[in-house]
């Protein structure tokens, strides 16, 4: 498994700081155990996970299956250009 970058390694390229209140909602990864800010982690049956994670884990159809505000926290990085225009037609044909 390839290492992650975690936003607690990338917070130099974010707008702003982080508050103490935005800390409280950091989260580890079910999968690679890295940590993470849970508005921005996919939400599964069993836990928080990247985006990249999610995309490791399951097929382009499972993830075509994830509840529409699961599958709107992916970006563009995470899924690669094929998978990005499947979710959107996705969501204009719905």
């Amino acid at each position: 498994m390839k290492k992650r970058v975690t936003i607690l390694e990338d917070l130099d390229k974010l707008e702003k700081s982080f508050t103490a209140h935005d800390v409280r909602k950091l989260k580890p990864c079910e999968r690679c155990k890295g940590i993470g800010y849970g508005p921005q982690m996919l939400t599964l049956s069993d836990g928080s996970y990247h985006g990249v994670c999610v995309v490791e884990m399951l097929t382009d159809e499972e993830i075509l299956a994830l509840p529409k505000d699961e599958r709107r926290k992916l970006r563009l990085n995470e899924t690669g250009v094929e998978l990005m225009r499947k979710l959107v037609e996705s969501e204009r044909s719905q």
